[in-house]
C-alpha cells in the first residue's frame, strides 16, 4: 500500500482482515535549505507523513465502526515536530501536526477506541544511519542524551506495542516521547 494514494490505502482496506490495532509509522523526509525544497518535494514529504495518517485512520476508522469493534490508533510522530529540525522543515512540518491535535476525529471519543502518538528521538534505523554518521551519534548521545544512547528500533517497537495494550482504559490521546531525555535537554 502507498499511504500516499488514497485509492491505494482504500483498496488494502478493501481486502484488509479485522484489524485491532493500526500503526501509522510511514515517513520519509528531504534534506536542504527550506527556501530551496521544490513544491513536488514538500508534497512528497507531507502526502505521506501527513496524509498517509489521515487516510489509514480514516479507513481503519470505517472498518472499527462498521463491525462494531474497538480499536487503537498509534502515530509515529517525531521530537523534531517539538524542535527545531534543521534542513527538513517539511519532516518537521508533517510530523508536528500529527500531535498538535492528538485526536481530531470526533467519533474517536469513546470508551471503545484510543489514539496515541509517539515521538520517537534519536534512532539507530536504517533511515537515520544514512545521514547520521556513528560518530556524531556518539557525540549526540553523550552531549543530548540523558540516558546516553541512542534507542534501537527494536525499543521502539516495544513501545509501540505496549500503547494499545491498555485500550479500553483511562488513557487516549496521550504523546509520550520516548528520546532518551532529548527533550529534557538543550540542543
Amino acid at each position: 500500500m502507498d499511504v500516499s494514494d488514497h485509492a491505494s490505502v482504500e483498496a488494502a482496506f478493501a481486502d484488509m482482515p479485522a484489524l485491532d490495532v493500526v500503526v501509522n509509522n510511514a515517513g520519509v523526509s528531504h534534506e536542504g535549505p527550506t527556501e530551496n525544497i521544490a513544491e513536488d518535494e514538500w508534497d512528497r514529504v507531507v502526502d505521506t507523513n501527513l496524509k498517509g495518517v489521515w487516510a489509514v485512520s480514516k479507513f481503519a476508522i470505517q472498518q472499527w465502526k462498521r463491525d462494531e469493534r474497538p480499536g487503537s490508533l498509534v502515530n509515529n510522530s517525531s521530537i523534531l515536530g517539538l524542535r527545531v529540525g534543521g534542513r527538513v522543515a517539511a519532516y518537521t512540518a508533517s510530523k508536528a501536526r500529527l500531535f498538535s491535535s492528538p485526536n481530531p476525529w470526533p467519533g474517536l471519543r469513546s470508551p471503545q477506541y484510543s489514539l496515541q502518538c509517539h515521538l520517537p528521538g534519536l534512532c539507530g534505523n536504517r533511515y537515520q544511519s544514512g545521514f547520521l554518521t556513528a560518530r556524531w551519534l556518539k557525540k549526540c548521545s553523550s552531549a543530548f542524551l540523558i540516558v546516553g544512547w541512542v534507542i534501537s528500533t527494536s525499543w521502539l517497537a516495544r513501545c509501540c506495542c505496549w500503547l494499545p495494550t491498555h485500550r479500553p482504559s483511562y488513557m487516549s490521546g496521550a504523546i509520550i516521547a520516548v528520546d532518551g531525555g532529548h527533550l529534557c535537554n538543550t540542543l
